[in-house]
């Protein structure tokens, strides 16, 4: 029996919970505003940009509407920027990633 959740915020922090990452750690890592993950509103779509760029192998569509899996397989590496952060990213998106 696969696990139901409420709304996109809900599986974000399984995810999170599930790689051991602290909200704090979380925070970091995305960019993202603390406090984000506790307030009673949806995720934003800059927050969701952050995430996706964080955490590349996680899906989307999982996050957004329970559909498919939590992760993503196959994804090429590529470089990209961000408009939020005005950086360029690299990486293996889609592959594992450690976090440290």
């Amino acid at each position: 029996m696969s696990r139901k959740f409420l709304n996109a915020k809900e599986r974000l922090l399984y995810y999170i919970e599930s790689k051991n990452i602290s909200k704090n750690k979380f925070y970091t890592l995305t960019g993202v505003s603390n406090g984000v993950l506790d307030k009673k509103s949806e995720l934003s779509i800059s927050t969701i940009e952050k995430i996706y760029y964080t955490f590349p192998e996680l899906s989307l569509e999982w996050i957004l509407f329970e559909k498919g899996e939590m992760l993503r397989e196959n994804i090429e590496k590529k470089s990209t920027k961000c408009r939020y952060f005005g950086k360029n990213f690299s990486g293996n998106f889609g592959g594992k990633q450690e976090i440290k």
